[in-house]
Parts: structure tokens; C-alpha cells; sequence
């Protein structure tokens, strides 16, 4: 009846650290991507990121900025961020962009004419179309595979 029923540590081998860096995803207009060293550390279970389809090994967590991608990713939230699924940009997928010095958490789309759309799910944003000719300005830090908001 009185059985211990305290949480018991999980092992070093199923846990993983993340990395948390202090430079916030703009959810709106835009932040620039000033802090690039990590500010501290988040531990999650390894089984749970892979059963998000993330590769716990890379991964990191940040925060998000902004009411663009309201109602889905609510202001000041926390991210985690696969930065191993850059190379495929999957249609209506999140990803946190670096657009110039700017880091941009936005709903991937591709068009027919080969356009990428970096849209908002807040209606009240206006979407960006960027080509071939912004390649040079442009990477992927990685797909969002988790959030959450601390209350």
C-alpha cells in the first residue's frame, strides 16, 4: 500500500542534453541571431525525440518570439529543432530559418514555379517568396519537431 512511489532517475543512456542557445526565433518581423554560443542545457529522453522522427544526436532548443505563428507556436514558447532534416525542405512543414543575420521560425511551402514560401499561420502576416536569387542569404537551421510553452 505505501510502495515508494518516487520518480526514479532515468540513465545517462537514454537521455540526451540539448543544447539551449539564448538567440530567439522570430515569430513576426524578424530578430537578428546575436548570442551564438549555447546559455545552458534542456535533458530529454532519447525515445521520445526519435518518436517525433527527430535524431536526438541533432537537435537543439531555443525560444520563439513574436504572434506570427499564432495560434500554433504561442509567443515566448520553446523549440526543439532537428538541424539534421535541412537538406529536404518538406511542404508545410516548421523550420527555423536564418534569412541574412535574421532567424525566422516559419511554415515552409513550395510553389509550383519553385518558389519557397516562409509563411505565418498568423493571418495578419504577409507570406515571403524567395527564389533562386536569395540562395545566397538563406539556410535552414533545422525542422521544428517539438514546442511548448511554459505557462
Amino acid at each position: 500500500m505505501f510502495e515508494e512511489r518516487s520518480p526514479r532517475l532515468k540513465s545517462e543512456k537514454t537521455l540526451i542534453t540539448l543544447p539551449f542557445f539564448a538567440a530567439e526565433a522570430a515569430a513576426g518581423f524578424g530578430r537578428i541571431a546575436l548570442d551564438e554560443l549555447p546559455a545552458g542545457s534542456v535533458a530529454f529522453e532519447r525515445s521520445f525525440l526519435r518518436s517525433l522522427g527527430a535524431s536526438p544526436d541533432n537537435c537543439f532548443v531555443m525560444k520563439s518570439r513574436g504572434d506570427s505563428m499564432q495560434p500554433t507556436i504561442p509567443d515566448d514558447s520553446i523549440l526543439v529543432i532537428d538541424q539534421s532534416q535541412t537538406e529536404k525542405i518538406e511542404h508545410g512543414c516548421l523550420y527555423v530559418f536564418r534569412v541574412s543575420d535574421v532567424l525566422l521560425v516559419k511554415r515552409a511551402r513550395w510553389h509550383m514555379d519553385g518558389k519557397l514560401e516562409l509563411s505565418s499561420d498568423n493571418a495578419a502576416y504577409q507570406p515571403e517568396f524567395l527564389d533562386q536569387t536569395h540562395a545566397d542569404t538563406l539556410s535552414v537551421l533545422g525542422r521544428v519537431v517539438y514546442f511548448c510553452r511554459v505557462p
